[in-house]
Order: C-alpha cells, then structure tokens, then sequence
C-alpha cells in the first residue's frame, strides 16, 4: 500500500478494489469499467456465418474453462458433464469457448480432451474452431442463454447483455477478481462460488 501511495495515479478496473483502495485512505485512485466491457461485438451478418461454420443451430450455454495448476479435477468435470447432460436434455446446445487459445495458456487443449473425453460424437457440444478475437467471444457469449466460467474476462463481455453467469473460481483469487467483475450489475443474475462446489442445482438457479 505505500508503494500505491507514492505513484501518480492508481486505476481500479473493478469498483471493489477501488473501495478497499479509498478504505486505506489512497487519494489518488479512480474506478472505470474494465476495457473489455466495451469490446465491440461482431456484425450481425459475421454471426450467421461463425453459427453456420461451427454448426451452432439452437439456442445455448457457453461453458467456458480452463486449466489451473494440479488441482484434482476429476469431481469437478464430472459436475461440469451432468449439467451439460441436463442442457442438452432440455434441447440447448453447449458451445465450449476458450479465453486463452496461445501458447502455454491455451484453454483448447482442456476443452478439448472434455470433448473427446465426454462427448465425442455429439454435435450438440461444441468446440468453437479457433483462432478467433475476443470481439467473437464477447459476441458469442452476449447471445447465449447462460455462461459457465472459470476465467475473468468471459464474465466481463456477459455484462452488456446481462447473461446470467456461473463464476467457478480456482482459489481466493478468482474470488477477488469475479467479485470485482460482477458487483456492478444491477441485475444480480450471477453466482460466484469455488470450482469443487459446482453443482447442477447452481445450473437450475440461473437458467
């Protein structure tokens, strides 16, 4: 905190840090929106195209995941395979997106094997083929009936369109930064809770 004290300016991208911020009496701090909420969608036309190209044909759930550290996911995914069952059962689709999709921090690779693990001849859940934007995913999730995460910004482009969300966090971090990312919507559609309490019922509660 005294090392904040003696820069010029501190930016909050989140009013909950900005608020601990003036709590320890920092003066020169300001709180904004984070930028990705303002990260402009695809054209319409764009869209029919991207749904025709990964055969996305229904309405649907993004599930959206990645790969932290060597936590024992197997409870986990098995949550994350029910609820995808129960989605199915009800005639959406899934529509598995990747935040990260370069290099080391690539969440195709995980979403990947729970394609091929789970689900490797239904055409009901989807890989979306990269590469793509992140204009695309805000674009994706921003037409989805509900969005399933485990990673920040995907809950930031749900924002504009007020998609309910499932915030599944890894560690007190993700606690931290889901908190900051969903306090400012006014409509309360959204759930944040550790990735090992994951449940059906949460599914149930949003959508």
């Amino acid at each position: 905190m005294s090392f904040l004290k003696k820069v010029n300016h501190v930016r909050c991208r989140d009013k909950k840090s900005f608020d601990f911020l003036l709590k320890n009496k920092l003066k020169n701090a300001s709180f904004s929106l984070d930028d990705a909420t303002f990260i402009p969608k695809i054209g319409q036309d764009d869209f029919v195209l991207l749904k025709e190209k990964n055969n996305i044909n229904k309405k649907y759930v993004v599930l959206s995941l990645h790969d932290w550290y060597d936590s024992d996911k197997t409870a986990f995914l098995q949550e994350c395979k029910k609820s995808t069952d129960d989605l199915l059962k009800k005639g959406c689709q899934v529509v598995l997106l990747g935040n990260k999709i370069k290099n080391k921090m690539n969440d195709i690779i995980f979403l990947s094997s729970f394609k091929n693990n789970y689900y490797p001849d239904n055409e009901d859940v989807i890989l979306l083929t990269p590469p793509y934007r992140s204009n695309v995913s805000k674009t994706i999730i921003s037409n989805s009936e509900l969005l399933i995460t485990t990673r920040y910004h995907p809950a930031i482009f749900a924002y504009e369109e007020k998609i309910p969300v499932i915030a599944l966090a890894y560690d007190a971090y993700y606690i931290q930064k889901f908190e900051g990312a969903l306090i400012s919507r006014e409509d309360k559609k959204y759930l944040i809770m550790k990735f090992n309490e994951f449940s059906n019922k949460e599914v149930n509660k949003l959508f």
